[in-house]
């Protein structure tokens, strides 16, 4: 009688499927991000000053700067399963708009994107692992 082992090829399986749902999740939430922003053409600095994004809603684009700078990092997937989805150093003022500084209020446009896709990721993430 021999016993067959197969666990290592299912969490090989498993971690397959992982990785195509995180590429999947990260590169949506990218464009999602995106689309969060609200486009507004850059204000006529010779009149007055519009408001170009409400505290409390992701900021307005109008020069693309950070609605560019957003991307994916995968290049810790392979070896721990970890992704990230952020705005590059082409915009290091992506922080302060995240989670505001004594002079503005925040303009929040990762959290309200991650708080959305956690549980509905994590529920596909476990449905693979059956």
């Amino acid at each position: 009688m021999s016993v067959h082992w197969y666990g290592g090829k299912i969490a090989e399986k498993a971690e397959r499927a992982a990785k195509v749902i995180l590429r999947k999740v990260a590169n949506d939430g990218v464009n999602q991000i995106r689309e969060s922003m609200r486009i507004t053409p850059p204000s006529d600095h010779a009149g007055p000053m519009r408001p170009t994004s409400i505290p409390g809603e992701p900021p307005a684009v109008q020069y693309k700067n950070l609605h560019n700078a957003i991307a994916v990092d995968d290049s810790q997937l392979d070896s721990k399963l970890r992704i990230r989805v952020g705005a590059t150093l082409a915009a290091p003022y992506a922080i302060y708009l995240e989670v505001g500084t004594d002079k503005i209020e925040a303009r929040p446009w990762l959290r309200p994107w991650f708080d959305g896709v956690r549980k509905p990721t994590m529920k596909l993430l476990r449905n693979a692992m059956k």
